[in-house]
């Protein structure tokens, strides 16, 4: 299972992942992101892999794999809708 975690300056947004989106949640970031990072952990367990978008995704020492919200965007469109060729953000 994977928890994917986007750290934001003011939410941290998280899911659990294993083919489908098995628990999601937005925790207040509130200029704390090592609290709120923590606060996912706890609320998402049971992954066994992180992987980590946003502002403060180089918080994240044990982060399976980092990518930038470019990126984190590009493949949620492509994994929602294979024949997405331009995304307007």
């Amino acid at each position: 299972m994977v928890l994917g975690l986007d750290i934001g300056s003011c939410y941290t947004k998280g899911i659990l992942f294993d083919n489908e989106i098995k628990k999601k949640i937005i925790i207040k970031t509130a200029f704390k992101p090592k609290l709120a990072i923590e606060e996912a952990k706890k609320l998402l367990s049971g992954y066994d892999q992180i992987v980590v978008t946003g502002y403060g995704r180089e918080l994240v020492s044990n982060a399976s794999l980092v990518i930038t919200e470019i990126t984190a965007t590009a493949r949620g469109c492509l994994y929602l809708n294979p024949q997405v060729r331009t995304i307007i953000d």
